[in-house]
């Protein structure tokens, strides 16, 4: 009866380690990507819009009707996610919810 306790729970300890690493990773990688977000430019819109942007670095925090089109191509704009993008675009925002939405480029 033991030997069994004893093997479940050196099993489970064992599991919970193993999983740890992986959140201190991705807190570590959150931080740096909220360090370079300090140098970036803030905007918000609670309008449609479109707007033609000189290349830049793009980023938001949430997820949003919001593109980049360029070359005659849509991109969704994820969340949390940097985007460089190296030549002139469109910025188009669809304001469905009538949400106030922010952005940030530089």
């Amino acid at each position: 009866m033991y030997v069994i306790i004893f093997t479940i729970s050196f099993i489970l300890l064992l599991e919970i380690f193993n999983f740890l690493p992986t959140i201190n990773i991705d807190f570590q990688i959150k931080n740096n990507q909220i360090k370079k977000i300090d140098k970036f430019n803030e905007y918000s819109s609670d309008i449609s819009f479109e707007k033609y942007f000189d290349p830049g670095r793009l980023y938001t925090n949430e997820m949003y009707n919001l593109f980049i089109i360029k070359n005659n191509e849509s991109f969704l704009v994820k969340k949390d996610e940097i985007y460089e993008i190296n030549e002139p675009f469109i910025l188009k925002y669809i304001n469905i919810n009538e949400k106030n939405m922010k952005y940030y480029y530089i």
